[in-house]
């Protein structure tokens, strides 16, 4: 009678643990919310995400909806899941589900695309997967415009990689700023004046600047700075897409910071920096940590005749 109790027993316990060992696999991208943009690369080109939820995870052929900054809205066609590398920042292995997109969504936030040119390379596939950062799950997503569908980080299309505050985690709060209205930019081909409106983000007033034509991304006016400095994941973004190319790249300097201490930094050369309707070719940049903030430095503000901020209006005048 032991044995068949056992038996009894073993047979009323198994059906429990097999539907404990089945419960479906969740992760935050199924979740409809809306993600806060995170990583420059997400402030600087989508914007805010929202997607419509998807509850069947690793499931080929399931849909949903991702809607960008702009409220632009590609539809979204489950392809599969894999647990390999997808984050450029570590070599840390994670869950992903990658998906097809309907379309590219073309110009997003001011003017910029996921992979460039929209028509000659579209974005086709995009991955979601959660990654850890200082104690904060963040969605990490990367855009490919591969014909075929990724397998992981290293995979060839890989044009761009964004970080973004879970609905849960949020976006920290910003500085109570009101900016005055946007002053007029004059329009003549060399004004001897250009006035550039300031916008507020994040506590301080930052300038709009277009990189080599196709990536316009927020930069902090900093004088004490000798190159312009630009973020890591922009740089690898701007690389991926066929913007810098590796002759680009002219060495490396050592920069003080201002706590006096002194960083080694990779320099390259950007073809073209355009503030309002002023252009300047041949700009010395640097690469920032992918944690810093764009710097508009010396090796930009040097090139003009004088330079100012106007506080009372909230603009910058290049002259």
């Amino acid at each position: 009678m032991n044995n068949l109790s056992a038996i009894c027993v073993a047979a009323c316990l198994i059906p429990s643990l097999a539907a404990a060992q089945a419960a479906p696999e969740h992760h935050i991208w199924q979740d409809k919310g809306l993600f806060e943009p995170m990583s420059h690369t997400a402030q600087a080109i989508t914007g805010p995400i929202k997607l419509s939820g998807n509850p069947n995870f690793a499931t080929p052929g399931s849909k949903m909806t991702l809607t960008f900054g702009n409220e632009d809205a590609v539809e979204l066609t489950a392809v599969g899941a894999s647990w390999r590398e997808w984050s450029d920042a570590d070599q840390e292995k994670a869950t992903a589900e990658v998906f097809r997109l309907d379309h590219d969504p073309g110009k997003l936030i001011q003017g910029n695309t996921l992979c460039g040119d929209a028509k000659k390379n579209p974005a086709r596939f995009v991955v979601f997967y959660e990654d850890l950062f200082l104690n904060h799950m963040l969605l990490g997503v990367d855009v490919f415009q591969s014909k075929n569908s990724p397998r992981d980080i290293n995979s060839p299309g890989l044009c761009g990689t964004f970080s973004f505050y879970t609905p849960k985690t949020g976006a920290p709060a910003t500085a109570d700023i009101q900016p005055h209205s946007p002053a007029e930019t004059q329009t003549a081909s060399e004004p001897p004046e250009t006035s550039v409106a300031l916008k507020a983000e994040f506590g301080t007033f930052v300038v709009p600047v277009q990189i080599n034509g196709v990536l316009t991304l927020n930069f902090t006016v900093d004088s004490g700075a000798a190159d312009v400095s630009i973020p890591a994941d922009i740089v690898m973004t701007l690389a991926r897409t066929g913007t810098l190319k590796s002759a680009d790249f002219i060495g490396e300097q050592n920069y003080k910071l201002a706590d006096g201490s002194t960083v080694p930094s990779q320099t390259f050369v950007i073809r073209s920096l355009k503030v309002g309707n002023r252009v300047v070719q041949d700009v010395t940049g640097s690469v920032a940590s992918a944690k810093g903030v764009p710097l508009l430095g010396q090796s930009f503000l040097s090139r003009f005749n004088s330079w100012s901020i106007d506080n009372g209006r909230h603009v910058l005048n290049l002259n």
